[in-house]
């Protein structure tokens, strides 16, 4: 196996005694090495530049950080690739999501991840994304490259959502540094012995945007309740909340099926696809509230 090969010639001290793939995981291939070890093998062109974002932001986010983060070991430049001490711990979503020092937690991590600098962040290349635009071309590309495989009434009811979001008063927030990808059943990590998190994975997305967009995997994988409950304490330690704030974690929930179908294409994955189709038909046959 390729990767398998690559990290025995570039790093010869790390003796390979088991090597095993890590399902899951859009932007890289991704392996356990020994059972103590992952790395990261980006797929496309620009996931190889957020990986060489991500190997000069974590050193210094690890540090703001109350949770671990990836901190590197082994690093290769030129293809690039990574790899790091695993981090032990399963998703939230198999914690005890009834337990309120859990959410106070969740709401205090995301409170101080909101809270690092931006200046810094841009200083270790992170992008500032410019929102309005961003969703404006991501619509775009779902018409182009999505509505010929969903029906006459999906299509409006997208399109109905789509333009409600970039025609109303949703890009009046206040940019934050933010994860963007911060799936509860996969980046957050927990310890189900003490019921605490202890690491945030996957960085790749990293940018200035909406902080909004980081409770939408919360909301997605962990239900409205915890969520709620987590947006408190958020609040709490600081975090602030615009009057859109909710509906637009909302509209990011519901637009998730359509990034699959997209990624689908991407990989050429057929049945990727018609999953991604059969969700979407399933949540636009009616007009989303």
């Amino acid at each position: 196996m390729y990767f398998r090969a690559a990290i025995q010639r570039d790093f010869p001290e790390l003796e390979i005694r088991s090597f095993e793939r890590v399902i899951g995981g859009w932007a890289s291939d991704t392996f356990e090495v020994n059972g103590n070890f992952i790395f990261r093998f980006p797929r496309m062109p620009c996931h190889k530049f957020d990986l060489r974002k991500e190997i000069k932001l974590l050193p210094t986010l690890s540090g703001h950080m109350p949770v671990k983060v990836p901190e590197f070991e082994f690093i290769n430049n030129e293809v690039p690739y990574v790899g790091y001490r695993k981090i032990e711990g399963v998703p939230i979503t198999r914690c005890d999501l009834s337990d309120e020092s859990l959410a106070k937690q969740m709401g205090r991590v995301l409170a101080l991840l909101h809270a690092f600098p931006i200046e810094k962040a841009l200083e270790l290349g992170v992008l500032d994304i410019d929102w309005r635009k961003d969703y404006s071309d991501f619509y775009a590309k779902v018409r182009r490259e999505t509505f010929c495989l969903l029906g006459e009434n999906v299509r409006g009811n997208v399109s109905a959502f789509f333009e409600s979001f970039l025609g109303g008063d949703n890009f009046s927030f206040g940019p934050r540094f933010i994860h963007r990808d911060l799936s509860g059943d996969a980046h957050i990590l927990c310890d189900t012995g003490a019921n605490r998190v202890v690491g945030i994975i996957d960085w790749e997305d990293a940018c200035i945007g909406d902080p909004a967009i980081d409770f939408t995997g919360i909301l997605w994988d962990c239900g409205m309740d915890f969520t709620e409950r987590v947006l408190g304490h958020y609040m709490e330690q600081g975090g602030r909340l615009d009057p859109a704030f909710r509906n637009r974690t909302r509209f990011y929930r519901e637009i998730g099926s359509l990034h699959a179908i997209l990624y689908g294409q991407e990989i050429e994955s057929q049945e990727q696809i018609k999953r991604g189709v059969e969700a979407v038909t399933a949540e636009f046959s009616k007009c989303p509230s």
